[in-house]
């Protein structure tokens, strides 16, 4: 994907597997899961949604995750 994992901190944890607070959700985070989303967005695979953490998965990215990691990523909810 591009991320250079040998420059993320190495302060906390260097990936952490956490649920989110609001669709309770499991969820990359630490600095593994902040490099990738920073990844994300500059390949046009996310963009950001109205509220202050909605971020949306494009039809790029959804190609992208199929062809990076191997796996269809869920379609959106209507």
């Amino acid at each position: 994907m591009g991320v250079d994992v040998e420059r993320l901190p190495r302060r906390c944890a260097f990936v952490r597997y956490c649920v989110g607070w609001g669709e309770r959700r499991r969820h990359l985070a630490g600095p593994l899961g902040a490099a990738v989303t920073v990844r994300m967005f500059y390949l046009g695979w996310l963009r950001k949604g109205r509220g202050r953490r909605v971020v949306h998965l494009t039809d790029d990215g959804r190609e992208g995750m199929e062809s990076a990691f191997g796996l269809p990523a869920a379609e959106p909810s209507a």
